[in-house]
């Protein structure tokens, strides 16, 4: 579990000055920004590959070449235009024509301090109760160590996305829906490490051919199953039925490209489970949730068990 149910996000940053580079990474400990630093020759290689990020910080000179980090905004905006970026410039007087509206903003060093609330508009848009995210957190790990014998799981900081990377080839998706909220949970991990890591009876249960896809797909499943109807249980209550808010949207599943995409820009709360046994076998599972239909948190409640049905469930007994 993670003490602090703050989502962060992690932001890419590239700037050859080493100087700027320092208080950009400041700016980014001071507002819940995780800061990946990238070499100058495998920034869009980054980028090309599965890392989900929040956003992108460039300077607009690069190696020095003056305007280079323009360009290669230009670019990332083509092959990530979900990300936005945030441009360094030399100084407010600095003419940066913008037409392909690569850039949610630019500054100076000097005025970095004015990006708070752009972040808080691009990447910090969504509040999320901290019951909620410590509740799944909490949920999640019960249930995974239900599936999974002699694991250690480490949970990473909840943190917000707005690309729409698929992590694995293993991937469940299930509708959330309440008074409040309206949307998708998904689970994402890989197969081959999934497999080495399920409980052995839960592979020859009802399969003696563990390699069958089908049955690790199963277990994937039922883990999907368990962690959301406690979630449900939890936080859902009979008193606040499902939003009658109508709208749908398509979703966009590209495998090839290992993406999609929910029909709107609402970032993504992602967690992240990692399980080790003492051997060395690990993997890793992505937990997201996108509320793209409807989000409501001022109706958020955490549904408090009555002593009759604590006494009911077995929890307590009367003397």
């Amino acid at each position: 579990m993670t003490d602090n149910s703050s989502p962060v996000s992690k932001v890419l940053v590239h700037d050859c000055d080493r100087d700027k580079e320092a208080a950009i990474k400041q700016f980014c400990d001071d507002n819940q920004l995780v800061a990946l630093k990238a070499s100058s020759n495998n920034v869009l290689d980054v980028l090309r590959s599965y890392v989900d990020l929040g956003g992108v910080f460039l300077s607009e000179d690069l190696d020095g070449e003056p305007g280079a980090g323009i360009k290669l905004g230009e670019e990332i905006h083509r092959i990530r235009p979900e990300l936005p970026i945030f441009l360094r410039i030399n100084s407010e007087s600095s003419n940066i024509e913008d037409p392909k509206k690569a850039f949610c903003a630019t500054y100076t060093i000097e005025s970095i301090d004015t990006l708070k609330t752009i972040i808080n508009e691009y990447i910090f848009c969504t509040y999320y109760p901290n019951a909620l995210i410590r509740g799944i957190e909490e949920i999640t790990c019960d249930t995974l160590h239900h599936f999974f014998d002699n694991v250690d799981i480490n949970v990473s900081a909840p943190y917000l996305v707005k690309d729409r990377i698929i992590f694995g080839e293993l991937f469940s998706l299930i509708p959330v829906e309440s008074c409040w909220c309206k949307g998708y949970m998904t689970l994402q991990s890989e197969e081959g490490n999934v497999r080495k890591m399920v409980k052995a009876e839960k592979l020859n249960e009802e399969a003696g051919d563990v390699e069958n896809f089908r049955v690790i797909n199963d277990v994937l499943s039922e883990i999907t199953n368990m962690a959301w109807g406690t979630i449900r249980n939890r936080f859902i209550s009979e008193n606040c039925p499902a939003s009658d808010v109508k709208t749908q949207v398509p979703i966009i599943v590209n495998h090839k490209n290992k993406y999609i995409t929910f029909g709107t820009n609402t970032p993504q709360l992602c967690f992240k489970y990692t399980l080790s046994r003492p051997e060395g076998a690990s993997f890793s599972l992505y937990i997201k949730f996108v509320f793209n239909l409807h989000w409501a948190p001022e109706k958020f409640s955490e549904n408090q068990p009555s002593v009759n049905e604590l006494v009911t469930s077995g929890e307590l007994e009367f003397f």
